[in-house]
Formats: C-alpha cells, structure tokens, sequence
C-alpha cells in the first residue's frame, strides 16, 4: 500500500513537473519584432522629432516603413537642403523606453540595429 502510494506521488510530481516546463516555453515564447525610428534631416540628438514606426514581424516591413517615410516627406518638400539628410534605422526586439544615458554612454534599446539607406 504505502509502496504504490509513493508510486502515485511520484508520477504526479513528475506530471507537475512536466506541465511547469511546457508553460513556461509556451508562455515565454516571444517572436521577435522589428521597431524603426525615422530621423529627420538627421535630427540625432533632437528627440522632440523622432518618428517610431508601429511593431512589424519582418525586417523588410520595417524597411518599408521607413522608406516610405521618406518619400512622403520629399514630396511634400519637408527634407532638408543645408546638408542634413533625414535617418532611418530598424531594430530587432526594441525597447525604447528602457534607454539611458550615463557617462558610460547611450545603453541599446534594440538586439540589432539596421541602417535604412535612404
């Protein structure tokens, strides 16, 4: 009796067991996202100015985004003549709100960053 009650006790943890890991990778399975930031006429240091782009599941949608940012604003004559180009780039798993500066420098807000060439 005692024997086959350690039996069960032992199946049910191993049960448990196994039901914690399957909800935890199932849970904690988070796609990747590509987040872009349009700068214009490479307003780097102007935050005021920054233009984030929506979430997108491709690298590609987020190049998209910004290309198509920038053609809106040369036809409607809002890129720069003096010499500042406007900026795109498209990063994996951005977290925008959680960048600091310190004098160690800008920490990153994304995984990987990519230069949109506009």
């Amino acid at each position: 009796m005692e024997n086959k009650l350690n039996k069960n006790l032992i199946i049910v943890f191993l049960a448990l067991f196994v039901i914690v890991i399957v909800g935890y990778f199932l849970l904690s399975d988070k796609k990747d996202t590509y987040k872009g930031v349009y700068y214009p006429a490479g307003g780097l240091f102007n935050e005021q100015e920054y233009i984030f782009s929506p979430e997108f599941e491709l690298l590609t949608e987020c190049f998209s985004w910004a290309l198509q940012m920038n053609t809106n604003r040369v036809q409607q004559g809002l890129s720069s003549n003096i010499g500042f180009t406007d900026k795109a780039y498209c990063g994996l798993n951005c977290d925008f709100e959680k960048v600091s500066v310190t004098s160690e420098g800008v920490s990153r807000a994304c995984k990987e960053t990519y230069e949109v060439p506009l």
